[in-house]
């Protein structure tokens, strides 16, 4: 199972009909291709994590470059693992109404600190993003560890390290 994960400046306001058709879009086109992942939006920025097939990656990875959506394109991780990493989705997403990455990081904004993380502090951040998108309320600040502690189906067993 191959990976990659990537931030994007977005060219669509968060909360705009322009962004919910593109989580549509990416829930449908990606289940189609076996992608499955989580797509946040927030600070003005896209960032994204895929999982699947090394060819399906690569053909999605064309297509977000040559989307007007979005520009300065930056990719953050890539990679193979023996399963993915996060639950069984085809593609979650949120906005900054649902999860505040600061809320998360305690206090960093999102375009100051993602390009820094590592890439499995990038993933804890999906699966945390997966955790409020499946308890369908936004997680209170701080509370964003708890939702990760114990890891979905398929989330290969990993942990936010403290």
């Amino acid at each position: 199972m191959d990976y990659f994960i990537y931030i994007s400046r977005s060219l669509v306001p968060t909360g705009s009909s322009a962004a919910a058709a593109i989580f549509l879009t990416a829930r449908r086109n990606n289940a189609q291709a076996g992608i499955t992942g989580y797509l946040h939006h927030e600070d003005g920025h896209f960032v994204q994590v895929c999982e699947g097939h090394r060819t399906s990656l690569v053909l999605l990875y064309h297509h977000l470059l040559t989307d007007p959506r979005h520009t300065g394109i930056r990719m953050l991780a890539r990679g193979s693992a023996p399963a993915r990493r996060l639950s069984v989705w085809d593609m979650a997403a949120s906005e900054e109404e649902a999860l505040r990455f600061a809320d998360w990081s305690g206090g960093a904004p999102l375009s100051k600190l993602v390009p820094r993380l590592s890439e499995e502090e990038l993933f804890d951040f999906a699966r945390a993003g997966l955790a409020a998108v499946r308890a369908g309320t936004p997680p209170a600040p701080g509370a964003v560890t708890a939702l990760t502690a114990a890891p979905g189906p398929g989330d290969g067993g990993h942990r936010r390290r403290s």
